[in-house]
């Protein structure tokens, strides 16, 4: 029954969606660079990056998933700007074709840091009770918590709430990105993956 944590890394909410169009490539127009503009205008990508202000779609998330006391100060209202937000490395958006020329929009991204924090947060804790409870355990990235302890509910907790952000800000990026095509090429149905 313990939950040990993996080389120091403690919350991953990456993932990825795609919705296939009932257009094919044909459809498209030579040029996909105003497209491209658009997404890069609705949907902030880089380190750091986020919305002006907090947008409805983010409102509703907030007002449904409370924000957990550990995400005060800047780091909430940055969870609270950067919702629907590609951020860096490996995150991605693509428009792309399968094997029957049919349109695809797909991305990947996830909780833009925000899982992180929180990960560093049950991390700390988790090393600090360790020591309090005289653990040597070989490797400090062992360090864990025992299911049904108040610092485990506390971690799940957290890590129930930055998966659910993740997925929203999956969604939100999703709606952004389907609208501006629609915009550049008219489509009547979208099917979810």
């Amino acid at each position: 029954n313990n939950f040990a944590l993996a080389a120091g890394v403690f919350v991953h909410n990456c993932g990825m969606i795609a919705s296939r169009l009932r257009i094919t490539a044909t459809h498209l127009p030579d040029s996909l660079t105003r497209y491209l503009l658009a997404i890069e205008e609705n949907v902030p990508a880089g380190m750091g990056n986020g919305h002006r202000e907090e947008s409805w779609s983010a409102s509703k998330f907030f007002n449904e998933n409370p924000m957990p006391e550990t995400l005060g100060g800047e780091a909430g209202r940055n969870a609270r700007l950067q919702l629907g937000s590609l951020g860096s490395g490996n995150h991605f958006f693509e428009l792309c074709l399968d094997e029957d020329d049919r349109v695809w929009v797909v991305l990947h991204s996830g909780s833009r840091g925000i899982g992180n924090k929180l990960a560093q947060h049950h991390i700390k804790i988790a090393r600090n009770k360790a020591v309090e409870d005289g653990l040597n355990l070989e490797d400090r990235d062992l360090d864990y918590f025992l299911q049904g302890t108040l610092e485990f509910e506390h971690y799940v907790t957290d890590l129930l709430w930055s998966q659910r952000y993740a997925r929203a800000n999956r969604d939100i990026m999703m709606v952004a990105a389907l609208r501006e095509l629609k915009k550049q090429v008219p489509f009547t149905e979208v099917e979810r993956i």
